[in-house]
């Protein structure tokens, strides 16, 4: 960053704060971080993916912590239960039968049971299909690979 960059930054951070969670300014503007006014400007691509980044280490931190069979898990079944994650990796760990026919390689009854759950119907039969389907067979979508 150049030097008047960084005394700019620093002036922004000190003026505006520094903000997790998304609030409404002093205009009633939508703003998050330090003073990213989310109605005009929103975040660009490679902020989302940054974003996303985070949030998928941080749901495959939980669930390494909490399910030990979770390494050995293969790769496609992982990245589903990562999608599933995007939740909230403690909702994600409530789907106890669905986690325990996983960790015992039940693959039918833990694609049934991500169906037969409240966040089948949220996400929509296009998703959930997709998730429950990689469950089953272990193998990503053609438009995933």
């Amino acid at each position: 960053m150049t030097p008047e960059r960084e005394l700019a930054a620093k002036l922004i951070a000190q003026h505006e704060g520094c903000r997790r969670f998304p609030y409404r300014d002093t205009k009633g503007i939508l703003t998050i971080g330090v003073g990213r006014n989310l109605e005009d400007c929103g975040i660009s691509r490679d902020e989302a993916l940054y974003l996303l980044g985070n949030d998928i280490g941080s749901i495959a931190q939980a669930l390494s912590e909490h399910l030990s069979w979770w390494n050995g898990l293969d790769a496609v079944r992982r990245a589903a239960l990562l999608d599933m994650g995007m939740m909230g990796a403690g909702r994600l760990l409530g789907f106890h039968e669905m986690l325990a026919a996983l960790g015992r390689k039940d693959w039918p009854t833990a694609s049934a049971q991500a169906l037969n759950s409240q966040w089948a119907l949220d996400v929509g039969d296009g998703r959930s299909h997709d998730i429950a389907a990689i469950l089953r067979t272990g193998v990503a979508p053609s438009w995933a690979t």
